[in-house]
């Protein structure tokens, strides 16, 4: 392996990978055993991937993240930005609610959005309102 592979490995966070793997098997609610049988691995090798941060390889990475319907990009693409990283935790809170409560953030979220809505064309009316004045001093 080379330098770079080696420093990317090195760079690349499998603890909170491992720990995404527990939380979508606990979800589907599924042992660590029956996920190492599903994956022909041994349960310790599982356990050490999702408490210790072991990278599995790359074949083994694969048939995780498909069986347990992970997205990949917050794993491989370094520095996502913590904006993506709360989108990703909200989509997540969102994905476990229940349709009644859905009604609530959709309102909740659009309150947002029309309150910024309102202050950003009041920040437009000062400016006018401004230039205005300016204008007339002249």
């Amino acid at each position: 392996m080379s330098q770079n592979q080696d420093r990317i490995i090195k760079d690349f966070d499998f603890r909170a990978l491992g720990a995404e793997i527990k939380r979508a098997r606990n979800e589907m609610k599924m042992t660590r055993d029956e996920l190492a049988e599903a994956m022909s691995v041994s349960s310790s090798h599982l356990a050490n991937i999702e408490n210790k941060g072991t990278h599995p390889g790359f074949m083994l990475f694969i048939k995780l993240i498909k069986y347990l319907n992970i997205s990949a990009d917050e794993f491989i693409f370094q520095n996502p930005g913590p904006v993506k990283g709360i989108k990703l935790q909200v989509l997540t809170l969102v994905e476990e609610c229940e349709s009644t409560d859905l009604y609530t953030v959709r309102g909740v979220l659009q309150g947002i959005q029309e309150s910024k809505q309102q202050e950003n064309e009041q920040r437009v009316v000062r400016r006018r309102a401004g230039r205005r004045r300016t204008d007339g001093d002249r």
